[in-house]
């Protein structure tokens, strides 16, 4: 399966059979956010839960497990910044403006009708990484 392009069908079938799929990422599949942000290196390993709600929506879980050596902000060294964090959001195939969604299907859809996994990983990412990343002595 290529995560950079899935139908919704097989979207919703990795929900209803509650899969989960193992990534290893390192920062060359990552590029398109960390050139925003100065790094030596990344190793990442997610695990993308799926599974179906009662109410028809799909629980997305992302679960990321690794380091980044990224640059701290007030001394230019560099900092390995460990991750282990889960993040889950609810994905809907309805509009639910100022309900409890994460996201809704037509927020994740390529122009072609297709979902990016990877794009949805590279964003949880980017939210886990510090802002303003500094060594405890830089504080």
């Amino acid at each position: 399966m290529n995560i950079k392009n899935i139908t919704i069908d097989e979207f919703n079938r990795l929900a209803e059979e509650r899969q989960t799929l193992n990534l290893r990422l390192n920062e060359s599949n990552l590029d398109q956010y960390l050139n925003n942000q100065p790094h030596k290196s990344a190793q990442f390993e997610v695990d993308l839960q799926f599974d179906t709600l009662s109410t028809g929506d799909i629980r997305l879980t992302t679960h990321v497990i690794g380091t980044i050596a990224i640059e701290c902000v007030r001394c230019s060294k560099y900092i390995d910044f460990i991750i282990d964090e889960s993040v889950a959001e609810i994905v809907t195939s309805k509009d639910t403006l100022g309900q409890k969604a994460s996201l809704c299907i037509s927020d994740i859809l390529s122009d072609h009708g297709k979902i990016d996994l990877l794009r949805l990983v590279e964003d949880t990412i980017y939210l886990l990484i510090p802002m303003h990343p500094r060594h405890e002595i830089c504080l």
